[in-house]
């Protein structure tokens, strides 16, 4: 067994040796003769035009995908611009929350979701939906003097209103109790 083993070994050896030699033999020189040289310049160049070429083509090419996207933003917005000029703005479907005040329905739904385990917060928060920063500022909410405060009382917020508000907090708080006594989930009204 180990005869074959180094009868392969040196068969395989001298094989290679053999392929080196062959392959040297038949390798260019390192230096070509004077009709290659001539041909490897007229190659080279023609090289340099090509590859300047293509790199013309590609910035071409470049610009034009550049203007054809311009061409798809410029068509939607005009798509988008006739289709507003043709629909009207529909209004917010409204709800009457007391005394004629009356809160976005989508407004209201959202606070009764996010307040409702807290009706205390979703008076406050339906209150500052239904007046403004201005008018709450240096406000009280009736407008009375109090103990905590024996100077001269802030002038009120409309109690129109601020019945309105106290009204669908009160609802909010009555659905609530309901709810948790049926044992339900409160979702919306």
């Amino acid at each position: 067994m180990e005869r074959k083993r180094k009868k392969c070994v040196t068969g395989s050896a001298a094989r290679t040796t053999s392929a080196k030699s062959s392959f040297k033999e038949h390798t260019p020189l390192d230096t070509p003769c004077c009709g290659h040289l001539e041909k490897i310049k007229t190659l080279k160049s023609e090289k340099r035009a090509l590859q300047k070429t293509v790199d013309e083509l590609t910035e071409k090419l470049r610009k034009a995908e550049d203007c054809l996207d311009a061409a798809a933003m410029s068509r939607n917005l005009r798509k988008a611009l006739s289709s507003l000029g043709k629909g009207h703005a529909t209004p917010h479907a409204m709800v009457d929350i007391g005394a004629g005040v009356m809160v976005e329905n989508s407004t209201l739904s959202r606070l009764t979701v996010h307040h409702s385990q807290s009706p205390c917060r979703f008076a406050r928060d339906l209150l500052r939906t239904v007046f403004t920063d201005e008018e709450l500022r240096g406000k009280s909410l009736t407008g009375k003097r109090c103990n905590a405060h024996k100077k001269e009382p802030k002038d009120g917020l409309d109690p129109v209103r601020v019945r309105a508000v106290i009204g669908m907090a009160f609802v909010h708080l009555f659905i609530t109790c309901v709810y948790r006594f049926l044992g339900l989930e409160h979702k919306s009204f």
